[in-house]
């Protein structure tokens, strides 16, 4: 006769192992992140494709690389800031439009930097707009999620309340 022993299903006991989270549990929360990277990626993709378009569409009108850059990021801080606030992070508070700006001014920044160095390394103006997309990209979201569209503080209390609990 074989006795194994099974565990309720419905125990706290299987859920937590000293403070920690159970793997399945890890990995639910990293899905969640990778959902919103990606949805990060598609409506960034459409925004990246309508602000180079305007890019380029500038460019040919005879304005300056920086000039055309700058008309590009002012549209797409607009069109960015509703559909990444909506469908990515969730929140579509007004009140965060100056918070998001200034990132995006910050992305401006070093957008304008890196595509000036690409020039200067002798690469076409047009091509060169599209290089420093992949910086860019980790800048923006990184600078979105946790400066524009960050967690509530309650909410953060209970998330680093729950990492002290699983480093004891």
């Amino acid at each position: 006769m074989s006795h194994t022993l099974e565990l309720p299903r419905n125990s706290e006991a299987p859920r937590r192992q000293h403070g920690r989270i159970r793997d399945h549990e890890k990995r639910s929360h990293e899905r969640v992140l990778h959902s919103q990277f990606l949805r990060f990626l598609l409506v960034g993709g459409v925004s990246t494709g309508l602000s180079y378009g305007l890019y380029a569409l500038l460019m040919f009108a005879g304005l300056n690389y920086a000039i055309a850059n700058l008309g590009a990021l002012l549209a797409g801080i607009l069109f960015n800031f509703k559909t990444q606030g909506a469908l990515v992070f969730g929140n579509s508070d007004n009140r965060l439009l100056w918070r998001f700006a200034i990132c995006w001014l910050v992305i401006y920044a070093v957008n304008v930097s890196l595509i000036g160095e690409f020039i200067a390394l002798g690469i076409n103006e047009f091509v060169a707009g599209l290089l420093p997309i992949p910086w860019t990209t980790a800048l923006s979201y990184s600078l979105q999620r946790f400066l524009v569209f960050r967690a509530p503080d309650s909410y953060r209390a209970v998330a680093d309340s729950d990492r002290a609990d699983g480093q004891r």
